[in-house]
């Protein structure tokens, strides 16, 4: 019988809902390494492997602990490229302010040092399979190098101005793209942490955002907020842009959306072996649609019912060539969005660990059994 082995956090929603996956299957439950572990040198992975497994990386969020040495191992090379970064002195003096945006690029360079380890010591076990490919998890967690990849495939997303460096900088491009409106993303935030929907027009400013900015001893210190703030004022918006650029920021054309009962909406949809299994619509007042931020969440059927077949097939095309660029993960999520008239349609992006839709069936299967039974070819009875 085919045995499971989870990667990730204690007391993670994730892993209960992964584990009940596999319970419903008659498959022993997943002994679980944890990423905190991992990260101590307290054991390794190669320990708890055995010849067939299949390993599952689970997102390595929500666990403040491990975000923290994640940021440690990753202070060196954040330092040595420029990005803002904090010293092991400063993480343990500081770390654990509730709400604060610590160094993402720190952040993501610690991670990538940690999953390079994870992927030489795996080769040691030539027949264990893989529900996530690391380097593609490294790659979907990198706007910048995602968006790059997908646009080189010929798959849609939105224009962009790539890496931005401050305001000036974004200014000077908006102006000599024609463009009023643009979105600001981290280029390694993840639920909607440094995002900013800004618009300009014959000298008026507003950008809408996740970020609350408070100045301390002189230092700008950003926050995530679920109540979206706005700011109003050139001199405000500067500061913002040049503080999340020390992050690396990357900006994008803002797409107009389609509209569902006033609200604006996009879709997430979670891709399994190159098909839409499950998904979820978006709905906002604003231009932020992620859910944790209060937004409604609706069944895409009727969607796909107005789009029409045609269309919607249109669609699966699109998710199904931009998983084929990461052939070795089995799974991702997908955020879409829509133009007004549902004639045309564009990634905005990937998300290796975008499949927690919690009470979102298909066939009566949650996401977590759909992969199960993908990874073993289980067909319905």
């Amino acid at each position: 019988m085919a045995r499971f082995v989870i990667v990730g956090n204690s007391d993670c929603r994730r892993v209960a809902l992964f584990q009940a996956a596999l319970a419903r299957l008659d498959l022993p439950v997943a002994p679980v390494v944890l990423w905190a572990d991992l990260l101590d040198g307290k054991t390794a992975l190669r320990e708890h492997l055995c010849p067939g497994d299949i390993v599952r990386f689970e997102s390595t969020g929500r666990d403040s602990q491990v975000e923290q040495k994640l940021l440690a191992r990753g202070v060196a090379q954040a330092e040595s490229e420029g990005f803002r970064f904090m010293s092991k002195t400063a993480l343990e003096e500081e770390f654990g302010e509730w709400g604060r945006i610590w160094p993402s690029r720190q952040w993501y360079l610690g991670l990538s040092s940690l999953f390079h380890e994870l992927q030489a010591e795996s080769k040691q076990f030539g027949d264990l399979q893989f529900m996530h490919d690391l380097g593609a998890c490294l790659t979907m967690s990198d706007k910048i190098a995602c968006h790059a990849q997908l646009q080189d495939a010929g798959v849609v997303v939105a224009p962009t101005l790539g890496t931005v460096e401050n305001f000036e900088v974004l200014e000077d491009n908006m102006k000599r793209k024609g463009w009023s409106r643009v979105f600001g993303k981290l280029a390694h935030g993840s639920s909607a942490s440094g995002v900013f929907a800004l618009q300009t027009q014959q000298g008026f400013w507003r950008a809408q955002t996740t970020v609350e900015m408070v100045e301390i001893g002189g230092e700008t210190r950003l926050y995530n907020s679920r109540r979206p703030q706005i700011y109003e004022t050139k001199r405000d918006i500067a500061r913002l842009v040049n503080a999340l650029a020390r992050e690396r920021l990357t900006v994008e054309r803002w797409l107009p959306k389609a509209m569902r009962a006033g609200k604006s909406f996009d879709c997430r949809f979670v891709v399994v072996r190159g098909k839409i299994r499950h998904s979820v619509m978006r709905l906002a007042n604003g231009p932020l649609t992620n859910l944790h931020l209060g937004n409604e969440r609706s069944p895409v059927d009727a969607l796909r019912q107005q789009m029409g077949e045609v269309r919607w097939h249109c669609v699966e095309d699109t998710l199904q060539r931009a998983m084929s660029l990461f052939p070795s993960s089995l799974f991702a999520g997908a955020d879409v969005a829509f133009s007004p008239s549902l004639d045309h349609h564009a990634v905005l992006e990937l998300n290796a660990w975008g499949d927690l839709l919690p009470g979102i069936l298909c066939e009566g299967r949650d996401s977590y059994e759909e992969q199960i039974r993908a990874i073993l070819a289980i067909e319905e009875n």
